[in-house]
């Protein structure tokens, strides 16, 4: 898991456990900013988290857990009114176990500004160090 914070990039190895740490994080690093009023619809521009899942390939099968979880959190969220009015903008890029196309993945990610990254990913280390 990749968690990106003014500049700072923080790494924890992805489990179903540890992606209760990783939504706690994205909480955190967001200081402050709590779940809206579910009768106020998300009006701001949403927030975007990436999950670089290897979903299909040689060890598919089991990226794919964690992968629902994360759906069904930014769902929830949403359904309560986003993070201070921002929906979470969940973008789920499967490198097919591939480096260099996690690699692309990670980048895009990045270009499109996501305050953090899942590695859900067998190539993660391919990509880490960008």
């Amino acid at each position: 898991m990749r968690l990106c914070d003014k500049g700072r990039l923080l790494r924890v190895r992805t489990s179903v456990g540890r992606l209760l740490i990783f939504i706690t994080i994205c909480m955190t690093l967001l200081s402050g900013v709590a779940i809206g009023d579910p009768a106020n619809a998300a009006t701001d521009e949403p927030i975007v988290v990436g999950d670089i899942c290897s979903c299909t390939g040689p060890l598919g099968a089991g990226a794919l857990p964690t992968t629902a979880v994360m759906q069904a959190w930014a769902k929830w969220v949403n359904a309560h009114g986003g993070i201070e009015h921002h929906d979470v903008n969940l973008v789920v890029k499967d490198d097919q176990s591939n480096q260099g196309i996690a690699i692309s993945d990670a980048k895009e990610l990045i270009d499109d500004h996501a305050v953090a990254i899942a590695d859900n990913s067998i190539t993660g280390e391919s990509w880490g160090s960008y």
